[in-house]
C-alpha cells in the first residue's frame, strides 16, 4: 500500500518543473531562430552580390569587345565614350553613357543598377590618366564602373582595354 506522500509523487510533473521546461525550451528556440535568420540573411546578402556581380561583368564585357574593335573615337569625356568599331560585319557609331543610374549603349540600357561608370584614357600603363580620349597617343582605356544593389550596397568593378584599331 503507497503513502499520501508516495502518491502526490507519482501524479505528474510540479509546476516549478513546467516552468524550467518552457524556459530552457523557449531558449533553445530562440538561439535556433536567430541562427536560422542569420543564414537566411546571409543569403540575401550573398544573392544580392552575385546579381550585381552578373550585371557588372556583361556591362564589362561588351564594353571591352566593342573597344577591342575600336577604330575612332569623336567624342570622350570621364563619363561617355562615342566612338566608331570596325566589326568583320561592318563600321558601327555607338555612345556609351552614364544617365539615371543606368549605363547606356546607344541611349538603350545596358544596365541598371548603376551608381558610376568612368573611363580613363592612358598614353601609357604607367603614366597618369587623361579625361579624354588622344587618338594619337591613347594606348588603354579605362573602365571603371560602381554598381549599386537595392540596399544601397556599391560594388566597384574596373580594367582596362588595348583599343584595338588604333
Amino acid at each position: 500500500m503507497m503513502t499520501i506522500a508516495a502518491a502526490r509523487r507519482q501524479r505528474g510533473f510540479t509546476l516549478i518543473e513546467i516552468i524550467a521546461a518552457l524556459v530552457l525550451m523557449g531558449i533553445l528556440a530562440a538561439t535556433v531562430f536567430n541562427f536560422m535568420g542569420q543564414a537566411v540573411r546571409g543569403f540575401f546578402i550573398a544573392r544580392d552580390a552575385l546579381a550585381i556581380t552578373q550585371k557588372a561583368q556583361i556591362a564589362m564585357n561588351r564594353m571591352r569587345i566593342e573597344f577591342t574593335y575600336l577604330a575612332s573615337v569623336s567624342a570622350s569625356s570621364s563619363t561617355s565614350i562615342t566612338y566608331t568599331a570596325e566589326f568583320p560585319s561592318g563600321t558601327e557609331t555607338h555612345t556609351i553613357t552614364t544617365a539615371a543610374g543606368q549605363l547606356t549603349y546607344d541611349g538603350v540600357a545596358l544596365v541598371d543598377g548603376v551608381g558610376g561608370c568612368t573611363f580613363a584614357y592612358y598614353d601609357d600603363p604607367s603614366a597618369a590618366a587623361d579625361t579624354s580620349f588622344d587618338a594619337t597617343n591613347t594606348k588603354l582605356i579605362g573602365i571603371t564602373l560602381t554598381m549599386q544593389d537595392s540596399d544601397g550596397v556599391t560594388a566597384t568593378f574596373t580594367t582596362r582595354v588595348a583599343p584595338g584599331k588604333i
